[in-house]
């Protein structure tokens, strides 16, 4: 995306995508730089995956690592904090760490904190 402001204006017409992704599995991972934004580096949204929309998808972001790191320099440790979930009310943050040696990815990672929403036992027992 262009920018943060338009990140946040994206709503979703929900008969149209269920039109164009007829099959079971389907979404879009949309992001944008912030430069302008004090707390991150990056905002992203995620819709589908039998969502609306995800809070925070870890998966997408550490794919985005590949991407980033095409983008950056030869050589270098690299960390970028990510925003997802504010649009919808809940807010996360995910910590997207590289490093490129040689102009080679040679080490990536995410992280952040997370918040229990629900637990439970199996029983598996008869």
């Amino acid at each position: 995306m262009r920018n943060g402001e338009v990140l946040r204006r994206i709503s979703l017409n929900r008969a149209a995508w269920n039109e164009v992704f007829h099959h079971d599995h389907h979404s879009a991972y949309v992001f944008t730089m912030t430069p302008n934004e004090a707390d991150n580096d990056i905002a992203a949204r995620m819709f589908g995956m039998g969502l609306s929309e995800d809070p925070g998808t870890g998966s997408a972001a550490a794919a985005l690592i590949g991407l980033l790191a095409e983008q950056e320099g030869p050589i270098g440790q690299f960390d970028r904090v990510l925003r997802q979930g504010v649009e919808m009310g809940r807010p996360c943050r995910i910590h997207l760490q590289f490093r490129k040696e040689g102009d080679a990815l040679t080490h990536g990672a995410i992280g952040g904190e997370a918040v229990v929403v629900a637990e439970g036992v199996l029983d598996l027992e008869d």
